[in-house]
């Protein structure tokens, strides 16, 4: 979803990062704590939108919070997994060149 107001490239960002929800599964949440999750993360050049992504990563997994579900209120432990989700979509993404010259 995109906000209605907003034009890439209008802010002056560098880039813009798009997180796509293909799919969020809750069934196990009730007795593992567990959601499978769908998600894939883009960046890409506001000035070509379009274009080919400047960096992108994708994960596909259960999302396991059981270890915590002792410790941790329910509100919290929802929230903890959407976090951990969040974690682990960042540390899917490749490794980039950040030498000199490049993007």
């Amino acid at each position: 979803m995109i906000e209605a107001s907003y034009s890439y490239g209008a802010l002056g960002e560098e880039a813009v990062c798009q997180v796509t929800v293909y799919g969020w599964d809750e069934r196990y949440w009730g007795n593992a704590r567990a959601i499978d999750a769908d998600l894939e993360l883009t960046l890409v050049d506001p000035a070509q939108p379009d274009g080919p992504a400047l960096w992108s990563g994708r994960l596909t997994k259960a999302i396991d919070v059981s270890d915590l579900a002792r410790s941790t209120v329910e509100g919290h432990l929802y929230q903890r997994a959407i976090e951990r989700a969040a974690e682990e979509l960042l540390s899917a993404l490749p490794e980039r060149d950040t030498s000199p010259g490049r993007r």
